[in-house]
């Protein structure tokens, strides 16, 4: 159970670190 919160907890965070960086490399251009 909390090794199944812990990898969805990771998944949520590299998705919004995704989204952020995204945005970064959309303004740059």
């Amino acid at each position: 159970m909390g090794r199944f919160h812990s990898l969805s907890a990771s998944g949520l965070t590299n998705s919004v670190i995704a989204s952020m960086e995204w945005v970064q490399a959309s303004m740059e251009v």
